[in-house]
């Protein structure tokens, strides 16, 4: 009785066993074909062979007719489920094979994969670290020349392309500022510096006007002591006519008071 207990068991476990495996089979898989082809087989078998077996055993038949058939019908089941053992066998070989290749395709692509992703991220590393270096060096660059043109050509009027505002940005705005700067002082330097021209030009001609003024004042002040020296000697002449004339007078005048 316990020996028939363990084969019912087994008989369930089987039936269970089979209702796991067909749900993690695929619909067209092979070995789900063969386990279908399995399915009538050990249905018919257990239903015609093992179990009215069992029933005689439990019952007391041990008689050699039951041992005989079960013998003979075990033997016809086995040569029917050898071949789909077999089959299975091979089935499932045949999946672990392409289980195996799948894997392994999949694991070189995989490989291929992470090989390609490496050398983006590598090249897009490069692109980065170019990039930014580039971003700061060209600026710098151009910064330099700037400002060595400006030193040598005396050229204020220049700038600097601000394309961020990153220290590098910060800098060169700073830079364009101190060039404005620089070009505001020097315009107005300039004004100043022409207004100082126009300044010393009207300042020189007040000056040319002065000394024309000057020289005709002189040349009028020489006229005028020419004029007083005719003047004064005209005036001496007639002074000494006058007391010549005054000497006469008083000779006549001494003639007539002596009568002679």
């Amino acid at each position: 009785e316990l020996h028939l207990d363990i084969v019912d068991k087994n008989l369930k476990w089987l039936d269970e066993t089979m209702v796991e495996i067909k749900k993690h089979l695929l619909p067209d898989s092979e070995e789900l074909k063969l386990l279908q082809e399995f399915e009538p087989l050990y249905a018919k078998y257990a239903t015609d062979t093992l179990k009215p077996t069992m029933t005689a055993l439990r019952s007391g038949d041990f008689s050699t007719a039951v041992v005989a058939r079960f013998l003979k019908e075990n033997g016809e089941f086995e040569a029917k489920m050898n071949p789909l053992m077999r089959s299975v066998a091979e089935a499932q070989e045949k999946a672990v094979k392409a289980s195996y290749e799948e894997g392994k395709a999949r694991n070189e692509r995989f490989i291929w994969i992470s090989m390609l992703t490496l050398a983006f991220g590598l090249i897009s590393g490069l692109l980065i670290a170019t990039f930014t270096i580039r971003s700061i060096t060209g600026p710098l660059g151009e910064m330099q020349s700037l400002i060595t043109h400006t030193a040598n050509n005396k050229d204020f009027t220049g700038s600097i392309q601000v394309r961020s505002m990153d220290e590098v940005g910060t800098t060169a705005h700073a830079f364009n500022g101190l060039l404005r700067t620089l070009q505001d002082s020097l315009n107005e330097l300039r004004q100043n510096i022409v207004q100082v021209d126009d300044a010393s030009t009207m300042l020189a001609q007040a000056a040319t006007q002065a000394a024309q003024a000057a020289s005709e004042t002189s040349e009028s002040s020489s006229s005028m002591a020419a004029s007083v020296e005719e003047l004064s000697v005209s005036v001496t002449s007639v002074s000494d006519h006058t007391r010549e004339a005054l000497q006469l007078a008083n000779t006549a005048g001494e003639y007539s008071e002596s009568g002679g």
